[in-house]
């Protein structure tokens, strides 16, 4: 926070929180009896001194917000970003935020993605973990070097047990059961040079 800043409007978030919306198109949020405390009301515009207490408040409570969240789960800082924005939590707030965990090992992309490649890579193909992985905003790199790390069942031997278990048996099965397990597998993300060895 920085002196100067102008109240444009304060919105609901919650039972007990508000919205303050900057002029500047930044936002944060606050209980409603810290804005009243503090004097913070529209179109008026924040001293410094006020300021300083807010960001050093906000910067507080991401911290201790994103400790809550990482203690039920492990995230990726793209995921932890996005939950903090969620929050109402300025931008500046969120990046130094989450410098301060990765600098704490908190959260760690490439373990993150190691540990995923390893939980799943048991059951999906390696294109469905790298696109599973992109979605949670892993970087292409950490994605590509967890999944040449790994060392476990090859694509072909992931499809095999996926058909043993679903009972499909090739000389028995029909068109209709067969496109069946065709797109399935596709789905899973295997390839379809791979699958038609199986069906």
């Amino acid at each position: 926070m920085t002196n100067g800043l102008y109240v444009k409007e304060i919105l609901p978030a919650g039972k007990k929180k508000s919205r303050v919306v900057l002029d500047s198109g930044d936002d944060f949020a606050l209980y409603n009896t810290e804005l009243k405390k503090m004097g913070i009301s529209a179109d008026s515009e924040i001293p410094e001194d006020v300021a300083s207490k807010i960001e050093e408040i906000l910067s507080q409570r991401a911290y201790n917000r994103s400790i809550y969240l990482l203690e039920k789960k492990d995230y990726t800082a793209f995921q932890l970003r996005r939950k903090l924005r969620e929050g109402y939590y300025p931008s500046h707030i969120v990046d130094v935020t989450i410098l301060r965990l990765e600098e704490l090992h908190f959260i760690d992309d490439v373990r993150y993605a190691e540990n995923y490649v390893r939980f799943h890579g048991e059951k999906d193909s390696p294109k469905k973990l790298s696109v599973k992985l992109a979605q949670r905003g892993v970087p292409r790199e950490i994605v590509e070097e967890a999944l040449s790390n790994y060392e476990g069942p090859s694509e072909e031997e992931l499809i095999s047990d996926i058909v043993a278990r679903k009972g499909y048996v090739s000389s028995e099965a029909d068109d209709k059961a067969r496109q069946k397990m065709m797109r399935f597998l596709l789905a899973r993300g295997f390839s379809y040079e791979n699958i038609k060895n199986f069906l």
